[in-house]
Order: C-alpha cells, then structure tokens, then sequence
C-alpha cells in the first residue's frame, strides 16, 4: 500500500512570493470594494442633485487617484520590506520606537 507524504508549505522564497501574491490579492479586494462604494455614493448624489454633473468628472478622477494610491502604499511597503536585511529591519523599528517614544513624551 503506498503512503502519500503530507505536503508542508516551505518557508523559502516561494513561499514569499505565495504570500505577497495573496496579500495584494487581498488589498484588491478591500480597495475595489471601497471604490464601488464610492462610485454608487457619487450616482446616488447625481440622483438626488447633491453632486452637480459638471463636478462628476472631478469627483470620480478623485476616487480613482485614492483607489491607485490604496494599491500602490501596501505593494512598495511590502517590497521595500521584504529587500531589507535583518539588521536593516531592526534599526527601522528601532528608529519607529524612538520616533514614538519621542512623540510621546511631548
């Protein structure tokens, strides 16, 4: 009788990349979401004469501009992240912690 081996995900550059993908994957979602709230709020005030036709082409570049903005901060974030050696990474966190400390005591 053959055995099948349990398949466990490796924590190698793969692996990364799987949770990356998943993680802008998931950002589409939210920021995609929240723009199709905001374009029915805009035709909404079309409709009920809040939001003027002449203002729409404003208003609805504007919501596009938040939306390209929303996806964009996580993805460089993330990459800048994950390029950053562990050293790296302690002394920005350490750099953030003083920051806040500081901040805090004013």
């Amino acid at each position: 009788m053959l055995r099948q081996k349990a398949i466990t995900p490796s924590r190698g550059k793969g692996a990364l990349q799987f949770e990356r993908t998943e993680l802008y994957a998931r950002m589409w979602t939210l920021v995609g979401s929240f723009a199709i709230i905001a374009l029915i709020l805009t035709a909404f005030g079309i409709m009920l004469g809040i939001v003027k036709p002449a203002d729409l082409p404003k208003r609805i570049g504007g919501i596009v501009d938040i939306v390209i903005v929303l996806m964009l901060i996580p993805v460089i974030l993330v990459c800048i992240w994950s390029s950053l050696s562990l050293l790296q990474r302690l002394a920005l966190a350490t750099l953030g912690l003083g920051l806040w400390q500081w901040r805090r005591s004013r």
